[in-house]
């Protein structure tokens, strides 16, 4: 079916009045909105934004999704054993380090609060030398 130019203007105009579109619209440029208010919230601090994570975050990520598990008072695999005050320590040797809700990270760490999350924790990230050189 081959539509001329004023049947298209015709359909597009009752699709624009229809109240689902209209609705579609208005949570694209909210979204939108949000994701650029973000985005300038993050240039504005210097502290997380300038910091990138070398280190894989797939294990960042998958450590997320044990520690929602070991890190509540109904532990099933260590039953007592809480592990929220347990500190992790990822590591790529001689780039760079990701310490995990460490109460107070050494100096040479900063706050990063970029992908992947992980719920309930702080996360802080230092580059250069490492705390532990080798892998393995």
């Amino acid at each position: 079916m081959i539509l001329s130019t004023r049947q298209c203007r015709r359909r597009l105009i009752r699709l624009a009045r229809s109240v689902p579109f209209l609705g579609l619209c208005s949570l694209l440029l909210t979204t939108l909105h949000a994701a650029d208010q973000r985005a300038t919230k993050k240039a504005a601090d210097p502290s997380s934004s300038a910091v990138v994570l070398r280190v894989d975050p797939l294990l960042i990520a998958e450590a997320g999704e044990v520690w929602k598990i070991v890190a509540s008072p109904k532990n099933p695999i260590w039953s007592g054993w809480n592990a929220t005050g347990t500190p992790l320590l990822f590591y790529l040797p001689g780039e760079q380090d990701v310490l995990i809700n460490h109460p107070h990270p050494p100096q040479g760490f900063i706050p990063y609060d970029g992908p992947p999350p992980f719920a309930g924790a702080r996360l802080a990230v230092k580059n250069g030398p490492t705390l532990i050189d080798s892998d393995g």
